[in-house]
């Protein structure tokens, strides 16, 4: 830790890049770690060379190990994660890498280099334009004019029931459901 401060205070910043450990089995990430750019540097930021730098130099997980793997580390791989990336857009207007800033439950998909987020619900679907998995009935909007009155809906997915259920957000919320036909919430 004091040489992490001795070199943030002789540079005023430390650029960090966050790599993801992948198991080979199911492309599940198992756990991101920090590391200092200037360690992968010279083998460019985003190179097959850098991920293999991280390899080599950051050991297995002991507690990971123990705790999940019941003593039996699985084979893995690295790459490299940006946590400004969200649903394919950089949040900050740079340039998107890899779908999603990824951590652990997140999954690697090679054929399309990105991370795809943690899957919610079993029938959700892969959308890969904003890379994030969407309920088979579309997303429906948080407000809506009912009747004269403009509510803020708070909103939930009923897995069994296969729909959009909400309620208005007012002190006495009321019921309401999606209507994916029309595109508008009704009252229950």
């Amino acid at each position: 830790m004091k040489c992490m401060m001795l070199l943030r205070e002789a540079t005023g910043q430390i650029n960090m890049a966050h790599f993801c450990e992948i198991r080979t089995d199911n492309n599940e990430v198992i756990r991101t770690v920090v590391i200092n750019d200037a360690d992968i540097a010279p083998f460019g930021e985003n190179s097959v060379e850098a991920e293999q730098w991280v390899a080599d130099n950051i050991q297995q997980d002991g507690w990971l190990k123990e705790n999940v793997f019941n003593g039996n580390y699985p084979q893995t791989y690295w790459k490299r994660t940006s946590y400004n990336t969200v649903n394919n857009q950089h949040i900050l207007g740079g340039t998107p890498f890899r779908g999603n800033g990824a951590g652990p439950g997140c999954t690697y998909d090679a054929t399309n280099d990105v991370f795809w987020p943690v899957k919610e619900f079993d029938s959700w679907v892969k959308k890969l334009d904003t890379v994030e998995y969407v309920s088979p009935v579309g997303t429906p909007i948080l407000t809506q004019d009912i009747n004269g009155t403009t509510f803020n809906i708070m909103r939930k997915w009923n897995e069994g029931a296969q729909k959009w259920e909400g309620r208005t957000g007012e002190e006495e919320p009321r019921a309401v459901e999606w209507d994916p036909n029309t595109s508008t919430w009704n009252l229950v």
